[in-house]
């Protein structure tokens, strides 16, 4: 028997970035609002772990200064550290041997490449000026390859945007939704035909905005998860609370758990798509359906460490980038201790690879012995490691990424259709309309506007 419920203004169901964004919103703006975290921590995939003098983030290591997350952190009053300048620099992997290419994040870097042949290089050069003359896309999504492929042709597609897209996503970007994941250049396709007259016409037609700089927490991104934490207070946190079921009246909705029974005007769900899909199955079998089937990508960090004399490589730069490839678990590395200051001691360098993704699902769990080995034995390859490094700290995220398949907005319409059906409920998170943590804050704070 559950006992009595007690009437809230807000429940967020997840206690993730985006239930944690939204949980502080309402809590700014006076609302009774309770949060149920159904593990016994707070952050979900955001965690930092500090380990013999090293700061490993065994989720997200740096983020973009969008107005969200700047006006979020600056409420918070925590100062973030900037990127070391080097770390504008972006490398990919050579196709044919081991070696890293410095690139800039443009079209016109296909033309610059050095293992971009003659054919290859002037392919490319008549597909950028023919791009200016492109007309919208008729059909309602299509897959990144083909959007990329349209724009830009293939060889651009297998040179940049198939490493990039690997490292953001862990994609297949065969499978990988352009409307949903591309959403700024599938809006400049819609609009304009042209991405690069678009991009041209749109920044003609527009104020100036603040250039975004990459940064992160000096203590690592749990800073932010403990200082929201701590904002919210022990009245409004309950972890180890997992929620089995709504129940929906005029006066708002029930959220039932083992053991409690709790009344609220509205709710925020803000778990994965899984537990979502379970909450909604008694009333839309077809929409819950929907959400199970969205695919996450795998993937596998191992946090390395190695001293700076034994490494050839510079590390002047964020990282690297690879496209899938057979047998090889790595699909990028960040240079931790390049990117930022204090992520090791003097003398060492921290290494954080990637590994596994949806090109390599079998290869990502990090945990296992052959998998890392084969993963260190790439990396030495590829920077010149000498003596074998040392594995700090080994992650294994089964369900890392949302993969937004093609046609996915119309889950997200029908998820509108829900909320409108279903008044009390808003649904927000990585698997609905951005991955990254300051598309998590929008849509955290903005669910609580809505709401």
């Amino acid at each position: 028997m559950h006992p009595t419920p007690t009437e809230l203004d807000l429940v967020v169901i997840g206690g993730g970035i985006t239930g944690l964004a939204a949980a502080y919103e309402a809590k700014r703006n006076s609302q009774r609002v309770l949060l149920l975290e159904k593990s016994a921590e707070l952050g979900g995939v955001a965690q930092t772990a500090h380990i013999d003098g090293y700061l490993c983030e065994r989720g997200p290591n740096s983020l973009l200064t969008r107005p969200a997350f700047s006006t979020l952190v600056s409420e918070l009053g925590i100062p973030l550290a900037d990127a070391r300048p080097e770390a504008k620099k972006r490398f990919l992997v050579h196709p044919d041997r081991p070696e890293l290419i410095g690139v800039k994040p443009h079209p016109s870097t296909a033309v610059t490449l050095p293992y971009a042949l003659p054919f290859a290089k002037l392919q490319t050069l008549r597909r950028l000026v023919a791009e200016l003359f492109l007309q919208p896309a008729t059909a309602e999504d299509e897959s990144v390859a083909s959007f990329i492929d349209r724009h830009f042709g293939e060889s651009l597609r297998r040179l940049i945007f198939q490493p990039v897209l690997a490292g953001i996503y862990a994609a297949d970007i065969e499978r990988l939704s352009a409307r949903s994941s591309l959403k700024s250049l599938w809006e400049l396709d819609q609009q304009y035909g042209s991405i690069i007259r678009g991009a041209r016409l749109k920044k003609k037609g527009s104020s100036p905005t603040p250039r975004l700089r990459a940064v992160g927490f000096s203590n690592g991104i749990q800073e932010l998860i403990t200082r929201i934490g701590e904002q919210l207070g022990p009245e409004a946190v309950r972890l180890n609370s997992p929620v089995t079921s709504l129940s929906f009246s005029e006066n708002g909705v029930t959220v039932l758990g083992d053991g409690f029974a709790i009344r609220s005007k509205r709710i925020i769900v803000a778990t994965d798509s899984l537990t979502a899909a379970n909450l909604i199955s008694p009333f839309d079998k077809e929409l819950a359906a929907e959400l199970v089937e969205i695919p996450y990508a795998p993937v596998g960090i191992l946090h390395l460490s190695a001293k700076r004399t034994d490494i050839s490589h510079p590390l002047d730069g964020f990282g690297f980038l690879q496209g899938p490839r057979s047998n090889d678990p790595v699909l990028g590395a960040i240079f931790s201790s390049s990117l930022f200051e204090n992520r090791a001691p003097d003398g060492f360098e921290l290494i954080t690879c990637i590994c596994g993704g949806m090109g390599n699902p079998h290869l990502a769990d990090v945990r296992d012995a052959e998998i890392s080995e084969r993963a260190i034995q790439r990396l030495s390859e590829l920077l010149g490691i000498r003596s074998n490094p040392t594995i700090l700290l080994q992650t294994y995220w089964p369900r890392a990424i949302p993969n937004y398949a093609i046609g996915h907005h119309k889950t997200v319409a029908a998820l509108k259709q829900f909320e409108d059906g279903h008044p009390g409920i808003k649904f927000a998170g990585n698997w609905v309309e951005g991955v990254s943590v300051p598309d998590c804050i929008e849509q955290g704070r903005t669910a609580v506007s809505n709401a």
